[in-house]
């Protein structure tokens, strides 16, 4: 097989598929190094990259489903104009 065969054979494979494919893989490698670099990389999606306005961390993985959510509303013209949010924020203060 050759390096665009594999390619395709992970495009069309599910989540669980390319997971239980990885952990194969895995269970292979002896080389500490190739390890640690794939602990890293893995990691690196699951470590917190920014905290919410109350101090909670959010990881990247999250962040990318909040910003697709974000992207989800605008499409669907869930948005708020600026004058109207101004308004909104004045009834915060009140409370």
């Amino acid at each position: 097989m050759n390096k665009l065969e594999d390619y395709n054979i992970f495009v069309y494979m599910s989540i669980s598929d390319l997971q239980l494919k990885l952990h194969q893989i895995i269970d292979q490698v002896n080389d500490p190094e190739i390890l640690k670099a794939v602990h890293t990389l893995l990691n690196s999606q699951l470590e917190p990259v920014i905290k919410t306005a109350d101090g909670f961390p959010i990881s990247k993985i999250e962040l990318d489903e909040l910003l697709e959510l974000s992207e989800s509303d605008i499409q669907n013209g869930k948005t708020i104009n600026q004058e109207d949010l101004k308004n909104e924020i004045t009834t915060w203060r009140k409370k």
